[in-house]
């Protein structure tokens, strides 16, 4: 155990931290010696072991399990005013100064990763939103994402965030692959995802994927986004980075305004690929006021936050997703969405929609409270 949580202790130094107090060399026979120790008693080996990110192990195929908490799209906007709105209509809901947190919205493969008594259990990429697809094998291999946490962590929770192909290692794989003869990638983001998916744990180990979590899930108490992102930092976990300009808090259009321009300018220098900004609501009461942790991505996502009420269900309905034993998402002419169950008919192709039982709605990315239940008025939506 002691050799393992050294090694871990140097995993994380290089990876998380970019600093490093040995040699590559002193590391790698560190290394080796764990492996020659697990090879020789392995009844004592652990399946969170440093020498899993290495690789090796087969899936052949990847099951599918059910999201704790749904992992929701976002809606985008392009322009200044439409954010000035949006801002304006979180002012109007909420009483006093709030606090926005801005975020830089990485261009990679959206996961979930569950911890359970400090030990990652399970990884699930986003799918289709209420189940994903189980890689835990594949991202152990990544060495950023820590296999035990340190500090005071919660026993249970989730925390998310996004794997991402690092634009050198990227690189260096298409110049391999044309020397070898084969296609090249097109892209980051399709390699990162279809590279998750792959059967052999190692050649996931041998790409480099690296990854940023910053949503934490499940954690009772908590005061607010930003303050919880930092503190996953302590559980060890890699975030965005403050100094950095990674991730800020404001309370007015112009430094969220500010964030956003400073980005655009400045997005070549990562060595990531960036596709917009997310702007979320920092106090975690407000968030439950407004309708649990509402987000908008600048040139990904924007949502419309119009006051909900019964008319506005009934009048203008969209099916955007659904769910097995007659629970239904649906979104509003407002960009307000809700799950629940639905009495329906088809005519012609089309839903007809006879009855809504809402059980909670979500404001562009996470479900709330349970609100209201709505009869009546047969809005038509196509089903084809």
């Amino acid at each position: 155990a002691r050799l393992s949580e050294v090694i871990e202790h140097h995993n994380h130094l290089y990876y998380v931290e970019s600093r490093s107090e040995i040699s590559d060399y002193e590391f790698d026979m560190l290394l080796k010696k764990l492996q020659e120790l697990e090879a020789q008693f392995p009844e004592f080996a652990s399946p969170h072991s440093p020498t899993k990110r290495v690789g090796g192990d087969i899936t052949k195929k990847f099951e599918t399990v059910k999201h704790v908490y749904p992992m929701l799209s976002l809606s985008n906007t392009y322009s200044e005013e439409e954010v000035r709105d949006w801002l304006t209509r979180i002012t109007k809901l909420t009483e006093g100064k709030i606090e926005f947190v801005c975020e830089l919205k990485y261009d990679g493969v959206a996961i979930g990763i569950e911890y359970r008594e400090g030990k990652l259990f399970r990884a699930l990429t986003r799918g289709d939103g209420t189940q994903g697809e189980d890689v835990t094998t594949n991202v152990k291999t990544i060495r950023s994402i820590p296999l035990r946490l340190k500090g005071d962590y919660p026993e249970v929770f989730e925390i998310r965030g996004e794997i991402f192909f690092p634009l050198d290692n990227f690189q260096r794989l298409n110049r391999q692959r044309e020397e070898d003869g084969e296609q090249l990638f097109a892209n980051p983001r399709n390699t990162a995802s279809g590279t998750l998916k792959m059967q052999d744990s190692s050649i996931v180990a041998s790409r480099g994927l690296d990854c940023y979590l910053y949503g934490v899930y499940g954690v009772d108490g908590a005061s607010g986004h930003f303050e919880m992102v930092q503190k996953a930092a302590e559980w060890g976990f890699k975030i965005p980075d403050v100094t950095k300009r990674m991730i800020s808090k404001y309370t007015d259009l112009e430094g969220v305004m500010d964030f956003i321009q400073y980005w655009d300018k400045t997005r070549s220098d990562l060595q990531f690929e960036i596709d917009g900004i997310v702007i979320k609501v920092n106090d975690c009461d407000i968030q439950d006021e407004l309708g649990e942790q509402v987000a908008e991505e600048i040139g990904a996502t924007y949502v419309h936050l119009d006051v909900v009420n019964e008319d506005e269900w009934i009048s203008v309905v969209e099916l955007i997703a659904s769910q097995g034993q007659g629970l239904h998402y649906v979104m509003n002419n407002a960009g307000i969405g809700a799950y629940g169950n639905l009495e329906t008919e088809t005519v012609d192709g089309f839903m007809k929609i006879i009855n809504i039982n809402l059980l909670g709605v979500f404001l562009g990315c996470k479900v709330c409270a349970p609100l209201m239940q709505v009869s009546g008025g047969g809005a038509i939506v196509n089903v084809s």
